[in-house]
């Protein structure tokens, strides 16, 4: 863990870790990935589910253009167990975190070649298939579907970085069978959000990376139909710029980074 200019910064290249809370903290790597299981590049953030840790890498697996690999592991490093090879053709690249409802992992994919980016579930059990939910019309609905989504009332709610009316990205509802645009940043509003969003008591939170007054990025409040209610722009310099965190909300305040 280093700091420079009031942001935290954490590396971790090609292994999972564990980091004692501590306070003579230690990092122990718990697994590291190779060309047994073929995956390289873990980007995305964990998700604890039913004592597991379960992730994805950004590139690697045997399938056959290696655009990825989703996992379940245990908090011991032991007992990996692959659940997905992703091919660049058929499920797309770059999978994000996922997260569960029901019986589904669900997560999003990204196509760096400008194809189309995807919504999709995979089975928590054994075979553990992928089902493709969504492919994004670009620029329409969206395009660069890094964030992955969040299950609130009854639909999911998600983000993309670029695409939308004015090409600054937009947040996304599915229902389950159709896909809404919510809301088309115009760049004044925000531009890039490419982090996931976070619901809390009716409202959707988030940060866009660029965009504001001074285009140094926002956070926003959000209602469930896509109005802004509540936003600040960074400004830049000492008061930062470029928000690299998703917001987390303790009490009437949000938390998060900035780069």
């Amino acid at each position: 863990m280093n700091s420079r200019n009031g942001a935290a910064i954490a590396f971790c290249a090609l292994s999972l870790f564990l980091c004692s809370a501590a306070e003579s903290s230690t990092l122990t790597p718990i697994y590291a990935f190779g060309p047994t299981d073929g995956g390289f590049g873990p980007m995305r953030p964990l998700t604890i589910y039913n004592g597991h840790l379960y992730g994805t890498t950004c590139g690697g697996g045997f399938a056959t253009t290696a655009t990825g690999t989703s996992f379940r592991i245990d908090f011991s490093g032991l007992n990996y167990t692959k659940l997905h090879d992703y091919d660049h053709t058929a499920d797309g690249e770059c999978p994000s975190e996922l997260i569960f409802h029901g019986q589904y992992a669900y997560g999003t994919t990204r196509d760096t070649n400008g194809a189309t980016d995807r919504l999709s579930k995979t089975k928590k059990t054994a075979p553990y298939a992928l089902t493709n939910l969504y492919s994004f019309t670009i620029p329409q609905t969206g395009q660069d579907a890094e964030a992955g989504v969040i299950f609130a009332s009854g639909n999911y709610y998600g983000t993309t970085t670029t695409g939308g009316v004015y090409g600054n990205g937009v947040v996304y509802r599915y229902d389950g069978t159709a896909m809404a645009v919510l809301h088309p940043f115009a760049g004044p509003d925000g531009a890039g959000p490419d982090r996931a969003l976070l619901y809390n008591q009716g409202s959707l939170y988030g940060t866009t990376r660029q965009g504001g007054t001074a285009n140094f990025g926002t956070v926003f409040q959000m209602d469930l139909s896509g109005n802004i209610l509540r936003q600040y722009a960074f400004p830049g310099g000492t008061g930062g710029e470029q928000p690299s965190s998703p917001p987390v909300k303790v009490g009437q305040w949000l938390y998060g980074v900035t780069r």
